[in-house]
């Protein structure tokens, strides 16, 4: 079975945008509150580990969306 791009390109938009969200929303984080004290800097690993959980969220969930949208096709074209 092939894959078309008709298929795939709507979850890998979705992905693409939600990891170039939480990649500016963790620049912003960075540049205004890490830098402060001790505190800042302990946050700021925590907001590194909330990046890579929200990042891998987008990622299986938009593997999912396109296994259903392939699998929703499939379906429909065999009826």
């Amino acid at each position: 079975m092939r894959l078309s791009w008709s298929a795939i390109w709507f979850p890998g938009l979705v992905c693409a945008v939600a990891v170039l969200l939480t990649t500016y929303g963790l620049g912003l984080y960075i540049r205004f509150f890490s830098a402060r004290n001790l505190y800042g800097a302990i946050g700021t690993l925590l907001a590194l580990q909330l990046w890579t959980c929200a990042n891998a969220v987008a990622l299986f969930g938009c593997a999912e969306l396109s296994k259903q949208m392939v699998s929703a096709r499939l379906s429909h074209e065999e009826d």
